[in-house]
């Protein structure tokens, strides 16, 4: 088996050197650079991780956590998380929070994660956040205070939205949460639609916010449930928002099996702009969220905070998309 050493040999450089490249921690001249790594190749040379990790107390790996990984939204910024990661010799494991923090918290503790990003919307605790911060791992996405935070805000886009629906003659709207109420009060889009909504003079009424039990259910499914419940009862909702682009798939598959026309009768707007959305039926109007750049500007944030840097606080934007599934409002026959 090579060793570093041998390497240092075939490319006519330092131990260290070597160490320095392929572990990315000092660059050095392309030629030297190419040198190394085709001695490395010839030699079939590969650093040990864990005797570095031991070594500089940095184990290279980060943690993700996810609660809702059928999500291609997820998928999607996981893609990017896992590119970037690459880049910067870190590998992902991603734990799937379908409940509560709580009942994994041994497992990830006992992981050595030297870093952790949260995608998730299952809510942790004080506690358990202040655990992980004092154990030394380097957080992103949790609070300002005890790590940095890469977000991306959708109320701009939200507000657009809401004032071309109100410009193309919409007055009565619904907006398919999916969280419960408490969750709802902090999620910048809900805050955004109900200001706009009563600024526009949007018509009130008990179905302006549908709410759900996500995470019990996936948002497909409350999308569906939330449009079935709402429609059901014939009344003249003429614009639809879903909290996501999987939650406004589900509720048109509800409008369909109600006979009730998208976009013709009832406008539907999702949020996320999946790679998927432009092929729905019809093509999805939506909010750009760009979360494969969010996936690799929360490792690059997380890198940053590994190597001692400060915490940061970074709003990455997103703008409204128009497609076919808003349109101005038309009368909907009354259904037995």
């Amino acid at each position: 088996m090579s060793s570093r050493k041998d390497v240092a040999r075939e490319a006519g450089v330092s131990e260290t050197t070597v160490t320095n490249i392929l572990n990315r921690i000092k660059p050095a001249t392309k030629e030297v650079e190419a040198r190394v790594f085709a001695a490395a190749k010839k030699l079939n040379y590969h650093p040990n991780v864990i005797a570095q990790g031991l070594r500089t107390k940095n184990s290279r790996q980060i943690g993700v956590f996810i609660s809702e990984i059928g999500n291609p939204y997820f998928a999607e910024m996981l893609h990017g998380i896992e590119i970037a990661a690459a880049a910067a010799g870190y590998v992902i494991t991603i734990i799937l929070l379908s409940d509560n923090i709580e009942k994994k918290y041994c497992d990830i503790m006992s992981r050595g994660f030297t870093g952790i990003i949260n995608i998730s919307n299952i809510p942790y605790t004080d506690p358990i956040m202040m655990e992980l911060f004092h154990s030394g791992i380097a957080l992103v996405n949790f609070d300002r205070e005890h790590g940095s935070i890469v977000y991306h805000d959708m109320a701009p886009g939200m507000r657009t939205l809401m004032r071309k629906a109100y410009e193309l003659g919409h007055r009565k709207a619904a907006y398919i949460v999916g969280y419960s109420s408490d969750a709802a009060e902090l999620d910048p889009r809900v805050i955004a639609y109900c200001e706009e909504s009563e600024r526009l003079g949007f018509e009130k009424h008990k179905d302006m916010l549908v709410y759900g039990d996500f995470p019990r259910r996936n948002s497909t499914t409350l999308g569906y449930e939330g449009a079935m419940r709402v429609f059901s009862q014939n009344n003249d909702i003429s614009v639809l928002f879903c909290i996501n682009d999987i939650g406004a798939l589900g509720a048109i598959r509800a409008l369909n099996e109600l006979h009730i026309r998208v976009p013709d009768e009832v406008s539907v707007v999702g949020c996320d702009n999946i790679n998927m959305s432009e092929f729905f039926t019809p093509p999805l109007t939506t909010i750009e969220t760009f979360c494969y750049e969010r996936g690799t500007e929360m490792v690059k944030a997380l890198v940053r905070r590994i190597e001692g840097g400060a915490p940061e606080y970074i709003l990455l934007p997103c703008e409204a998309v128009m497609r076919e599934s808003l349109v101005p409002p038309k009368k909907r026959a009354p259904r037995a």
